[in-house]
């Protein structure tokens, strides 16, 4: 995965200098040593629809504790690990200390976390923290917005899907 400016559905490397013409800088994702802890879950199509289904059998308590985007076959659940629910098929997000970034536990990239933040707010145009990185699908999801969960709103979803 190189770096890209523009789309919100990239992830970018970092470039030198604002307005230089510095090479792009590729990015790998690499095994992490030890797991994070994870603080937001997500997942595409079919494991999604199940997502959302265990989301909402979690207790009262740790269902109003969740913040949630979804997405048209995409739903990313943030909160947390506690709170959680596990779902086949579902990647889990951690953070890098300090950082607003969600990155999954499994694997880091190639480049330090700080040079990838850095990189993704300069080069994909109204980003703000906190994001997630979600490189199985070369796309960055911003967590600004996130709501906290309702159950009218995850039944409907899971309806559409």
């Amino acid at each position: 995965m190189s770096a890209s400016a523009g789309a919100a559905g990239t992830t970018a490397g970092d470039t030198a200098g604002a307005g230089s013409a510095s090479p792009l800088i590729a990015v790998r994702w690499l095994p992490r040593i030890e797991p994070m802890i994870p603080y937001a879950v997500y997942a595409l199509g079919t494991a999604a629809a199940d997502l959302g289904r265990r989301t909402l059998a979690r207790p009262g308590e740790s269902f109003e504790r969740l913040r949630c985007v979804a997405g048209d076959e995409l739903l990313l659940v943030v909160g947390e690990p506690g709170d959680l629910p596990w779902a086949d098929g579902a990647v889990y997000l951690g953070k890098e200390s300090g950082s607003p970034m969600y990155l999954p536990t499994l694997v880091a990239p190639s480049v330090p976390a700080q040079l990838l933040e850095r990189a993704l707010l300069k080069s994909i145009s109204g980003l703000s923290a906190p994001f997630a990185v979600l490189p199985e699908l070369s796309l960055v999801v911003p967590l600004s917005h996130a709501q906290l969960l309702r159950s009218e709103f995850l039944s409907r979803w899971l309806g559409k899907i």
